[in-house]
């Protein structure tokens, strides 16, 4: 499903994620690396796929 919402590296997702951590977790991004970000993001979206079945 690669295409517009799916990329094919990390490095072109990183702008999704640092829009995500700004608009959804108010943080300063210079407090954290994209690493911690991604588990972040990662841990909070696997609380809502669990949810939906």
């Amino acid at each position: 499903m690669e295409g517009t919402y799916f990329k094919p590296s990390a490095q072109d997702f990183e702008s999704f994620i640092n829009e995500w951590f700004d608009t959804v977790y108010c943080q300063n991004k210079a407090e954290t690396t994209i690493e911690t970000r991604r588990y972040i993001i990662d841990g909070h979206l696997s609380l809502f796929q669990k949810n939906a079945y």
